[in-house]
Parts: structure tokens; sequence; C-alpha cells
């Protein structure tokens, strides 16, 4: 099984909604990585910003897709 790299603070993704089309779908930035008791990243607070409002919310990671890495977290 090929194993990916998990989702870092810093990260910049794509927030998954179904209602929407993929152009639409919303930035965020990953501010914080909760692990599962295997160690690996399954769950993740990501911030973003809708009508000027700032909000923050916890999404599993297979609603998310990465787009660029935080180049200063070398995993």
């Amino acid at each position: 099984m090929e194993t990916r790299r998990d989702l870092c603070v810093g990260d910049i993704i794509l927030v998954r909604d179904k209602s929407q089309h993929r152009n639409d779908w919303p930035l965020g930035l990953v501010s914080e990585v909760l692990r599962s008791n295997d160690g690996r990243v399954r769950k993740v607070k990501v911030n973003n910003v809708r009508a000027g409002e700032r909000k923050t919310y916890l999404r599993p990671i297979k609603e998310l897709v990465l787009l660029l890495t935080d180049t200063a977290n070398p995993d």
C-alpha cells in the first residue's frame, strides 16, 4: 500500500464541498493537525475567510485537497 505525505501546519488546501462546483471550493490553511492512535493525521483544523469573516473548521483529511505544501516544513 502506498503511503502519502501527511498534511502539515501551513499547507494550503481546498475544502471539498459536494454542493458546489470544484472551482467554487474554498481555500484554506491548515492550522493544526490531529493524529490518530496509529500516528497518522486523520483530521485537521482549517482556517479560511468567507465574506470577510475568518473561521476555523475541523475537517477529516478525506474532504481536503492539498494544493501547496509549507516549504518550511520538509515532512
